[in-house]
């Protein structure tokens, strides 16, 4: 029983103690992760993961910014930059969040916004230890291309399975039913995963 409780104890230690040495990387909605340290990242049309655990050191973040706006006539819109680097100091382990810097207030400010976003990196103490704006490290060639192939290759599971034979009026009511319960954040993340489709 003792030896249970030994081992037990070891493994829970061994596990924190990996969790303390890592850096958290808490990214936001409108911050959209494509690689980290030139390995692609693969977000699904309902991915909700916010935070990253990764290796102490350096990052090479690639990135962009992209946000869903809808009007008041229930129509939308999706803005997004060019991706771009982002590259940190040296991070310790610990927690870690990236945001927007002079983020944009509404659909026509974003606009603008989308041509240089400048994001931030802040730690656990929320004070800002790096900042960037798109036109300082766009991405290479090689690694435009990794982000490319990901993209076109990888496909998300749909949410609901359609009969061999559509019937295209039953299809576009139940889309149209799932859009009309669906909340602003499950909107957003459909309209995100449709921009990356049409690439």
């Amino acid at each position: 029983m003792k030896l249970k409780m030994l081992i037990a104890s070891l493994a829970i230690i061994a596990c924190s103690s990996n969790l303390f040495a890592a850096v958290i990387l808490t990214v936001p909605e409108e911050i959209k992760l494509l690689a980290v340290n030139e390995q692609y990242v693969n977000q699904g049309i309902l991915n909700k993961q916010k935070q990253y655990q990764l290796s102490p050191g350096v990052q090479h973040i690639s990135l962009r910014y992209q946000e869903f706006f809808q009007h008041t006539d229930n129509s939308h819109d999706i803005v997004k930059s060019e991706a771009f680097n982002f590259v940190t100091p040296a991070l310790n382990a610990g927690e870690y969040s990236l945001r927007l810097l002079q983020a944009p207030k509404d659909f026509d400010s974003a606009k603008q916004y989308q041509r240089q976003p400048i994001i931030g990196l802040y730690d656990n103490q929320q004070q800002l230890i790096s900042k960037q704006s798109a036109d300082q490290l766009p991405l290479t060639p090689p690694l435009q291309a990794l982000i490319q192939n990901k993209t076109t290759s990888s496909h998300a599971i749909p949410a609901f399975k359609t009969p061999t034979k559509i019937n295209p009026a039953a299809f576009d009511q139940q889309l149209i039913q799932l859009w009309q319960q669906a909340s602003i954040s499950e909107r957003q993340r459909f309209m995100n995963w449709i921009a990356e489709q049409a690439k």
